[in-house]
């Protein structure tokens, strides 16, 4: 009670200070949208007119508020297409759950339930593979009119439709060991596999088999990558945040010392670029020891003295353009000796020049580097993505596509 009680005031604390402001959050457009509809008859009217047909994808992610929102824009002609998968309703902890089609079928008693059964992508092997595993979580429950939805094994319609298709089966390969162990070894079955694959079907070129590796999170590619190295197979990472990547976090480290020379662990960071060779053993001796600031101990440090001299020398060269953030960042990439062509460098230096410094200054502040760097760290927590091109051509088949299962979402091989 006690925690739900501190909750409560975090909560009607923040919203005084978003009402001091006029702001709100996304949960607020959608509620304050159901307020005014339901408040000004008049507007009302007017976008029932404007929306006289509805369309509602992903409709197991809608919540109350939402529905609500729809039944008002709707009126009595009530012309709503809605769409949607009860064994993809995860988002219950934001209030949608499976029980919104019980509530779409309450408000639109007269809606006609129609099952999707047909699958225009997959194959029998991938479907029945996939509905062995969805079978092991409780029963789907959709209900509209009287008739309730149960989960059934999709249809192929490729294979309906009598195309030549070879339906392989699903292989599963089985890694043992310890979990570096079975990690390696499953990052070298995969690239063994697509090496024999590639060797199966060397012409004529059209007709050479498209490969992608879909894994969780973008960390999970890292041995793969080793193994597709090792074996000549080309690859392009899609959809990688360039902040994420090592070469960034250490520009954006140097950035850091440049803006605050207090920035401990910028310049701990900095100090552990190869460029400057400092002995490891030693660092971390010194740490252990640590009696005085971060500055005295680099300066006891063979090597270390180099570091602090670089670090005040790109500052002072910043300082000669006011801290500046594009000028500043482009100080650092020399003073450094970053390669200034490595493709994740590259897309932050351009999302710096072409979208950063273009945004309001009521989001991004001035065009100081302070500015920019507290910019990147709210949007990374907000989620945002720089995201690292994609180089490869689209006809390109030779090359591996890598990216997470999220990325892949619409895309077909």
């Amino acid at each position: 009670m006690a925690r739900c009680d501190e909750i409560a005031r975090v909560y009607e604390t923040v919203e005084h200070w978003l009402a001091a402001d006029n702001l709100g959050t996304f949960g607020h457009m959608v509620l304050r949208a159901e307020q005014v509809l339901r408040t000004n008859p008049a507007l009302l009217a007017e976008q029932q007119r404007n929306a006289r047909f509805l369309l509602i994808d992903e409709f197991q992610d809608a919540n109350f508020a939402q529905i609500e929102l729809v039944q008002l824009l709707a009126g009595p002609a009530a012309n709503i297409f809605a769409v949607g998968d009860p064994d993809q309703a995860i988002y219950r902890f934001r209030g949608a759950s499976n029980a919104a089609f019980e509530e779409f079928s309450r408000r639109f008693p007269q809606a006609r339930g129609v099952v999707l059964e047909d699958n225009q992508r997959s194959r029998s092997p991938i479907l029945k593979c996939a509905f062995a595993l969805i079978q092991n979580n409780p029963p789907a429950q959709c209900r509209v009119e009287t008739e309730e939805f149960l989960r059934t094994p999709l249809q192929s319609a490729r294979e309906q439709r009598g195309l030549t298709l070879v339906a392989e089966p699903v292989e599963m390969a089985v890694c043992e060991g310890t979990h570096a162990e079975a990690d390696a070894g499953e990052a070298a079955f995969i690239a063994e596999a697509i090496q024999t694959l590639r060797r199966r079907h060397p012409v004529p070129p059209a007709r050479k088999p498209r490969f992608g590796v879909l894994y969780r999170a973008h960390w999970h590619r890292d041995l793969l990558l080793q193994e597709l190295a090792k074996l000549d197979i080309p690859f392009s990472v899609i959809g990688v945040d360039v902040m994420q990547t090592g070469p960034v976090r250490d520009l954006l480290a140097c950035l850091r010392a440049m803006a605050n020379p207090a920035d401990v662990e910028a310049i701990f960071r900095v100090a552990a670029l190869p460029r400057f060779s400092l002995d490891g053993e030693s660092v971390r001796e010194a740490l252990q020891a640590r009696t005085s600031s971060m500055e005295t101990i680099l300066q006891r440090i063979l090597g270390g003295e180099v570091v602090l001299s670089t670090v005040r020398q790109a500052r002072a060269a910043a300082a000669g353009v006011s801290m500046n953030a594009i000028p500043a960042l482009d100080i650092a990439l020399a003073q450094f000796g970053f390669d200034r062509q490595l493709p994740v460098l590259a897309a932050l230096r351009k999302f710096v020049g072409e979208e950063w410094s273009k945004r309001p200054a009521a989001i991004v502040g001035d065009a100081s580097l302070a500015s920019l760097l507290d910019y990147l760290d709210w949007y990374a927590e907000a989620g945002g993505c720089i995201a690292l091109p994609d180089a490869a051509e689209e006809d390109d088949l030779e090359r591996v596509r890598l990216m997470t299962v999220h990325a892949a979402k619409g895309l077909e091989f």
